[in-house]
């Protein structure tokens, strides 16, 4: 395991939960109960290096009338070059995932979403081939991980958690190919996180931890990934696989 002391959040246009994210239809939200906002996707911000690809599927599970829960995971890509660790960005050229070109941000960084005719987004159960035309420094290539997306994660317990006692976080399926995993729970005020090895399929937050989180609607966020480092346009560049499963909570 390598913990990335850094990380980096883009919030890729409300995709990071979808369904995963809902309650209860017989719940309703109160208006003046406070409640945070949707999380981000976290990527890791490799330091030491120029750039980082990141592909993610986020781990939705819906439940169909009739037909029970359906897995659904949701095709995303990332792309960052320059100074990870300072979040300073330089643009590179063109940049594309599985032939689907991310989409330049005003701050450097690339971004792909899935459109209105591609609901499911980028294909990522098979071979992930990233595409970089190159500039500022960065030449132009290809590359493929040899590594696979995390499989899982699912949390599937309660979704009204107590801020006085401990909390144990956990995958209902086992994480499988992930060199590390990062267990979240985000409150309106505050946010817990440990990142521990990609075999560990739960952990626990203390009492005294779960007392600094505010009252009211959140999350918790399950994101098992594994990285490696490559040498592609004469920089070091990570390529990143990452699983990410959000489910909304309420914390009481």
């Amino acid at each position: 395991m390598f913990k990335f002391k850094n990380l980096i959040y883009l919030l890729l246009a409300g995709t990071v939960c979808l369904s995963s994210c809902k309650k209860d239809e017989e719940e309703e939200e109160d208006p003046n109960t406070p409640a945070a906002a949707t999380p981000a996707n976290p990527i890791p911000a490799p330091p030491g290096a120029d750039g980082a690809l990141v592909a993610i599927h986020t781990a939705t599970f819906i439940d169909a009338p009739f037909v029970g829960e359906i897995y659904q995971p949701i095709g995303l890509g990332v792309a960052v070059f320059g100074n990870l660790s300072a979040s300073t960005f330089v643009n590179a050229g063109t940049v594309s995932l599985n032939s689907n070109n991310l989409a330049a941000q005003s701050n450097n960084t690339y971004v792909y979403t899935p459109s209105a005719t591609s609901v499911s987004g980028i294909d990522l159960s098979t071979n992930i081939n990233w595409s970089v035309s190159g500039a500022n420094g960065f030449g132009a290539f290809t590359a493929s991980p040899s590594n696979e997306i995390p499989s899982g994660p699912k949390y599937s317990g309660a979704t009204t958690i107590s801020r006085t006692a401990a909390f144990t976080l956990s995958s209902s399926t086992q994480i499988i190919s992930a060199d590390s995993t990062i267990f979240s729970v985000i409150s309106p005020t505050n946010t817990l996180m440990k990142i521990v090895a990609g075999n560990v399929q739960s952990v626990e937050f203390s009492a005294a931890e779960m007392g600094t989180l505010g009252a009211g609607s959140g999350y918790v966020q399950i994101t098992p990934y594994n990285y490696e480092l490559q040498t592609l346009g004469g920089k070091q560049i990570y390529l990143i696989n990452e699983a990410v499963n959000t489910t909304g909570v309420t914390f009481q």
